[in-house]
């Protein structure tokens, strides 16, 4: 997860991660689609199965700029 926060980063994304739970969790606070997904809210599943191929496990959106939110949080999700 680390190292998709620096690949993230260096593209221009303000990006953290959350360590304080359980799982880590990574924090978008600027959305790079907001325009594309205030008309088409498919382009966050998108990213986040993209997430997900990355880093070899299911993700979950938990937090969307798009429901109001503050930034994007995707948490790997426990089965």
């Amino acid at each position: 997860m680390e190292q998709l926060k620096q690949a993230l980063e260096e593209r221009g994304f303000v990006v953290e991660l959350d360590h304080t739970g359980p799982l880590p969790i990574l924090r978008e606070h600027n959305c790079p689609y907001h325009d594309i997904a205030s008309g088409d809210a498919s382009i966050c599943e998108l990213e986040q199965r993209v997430f997900e191929r990355v880093l070899g496990t299911k993700m979950n959106l938990s937090e969307c700029c798009l429901d109001g939110h503050h930034c994007c949080e995707f948490e790997a999700h426990i089965s």
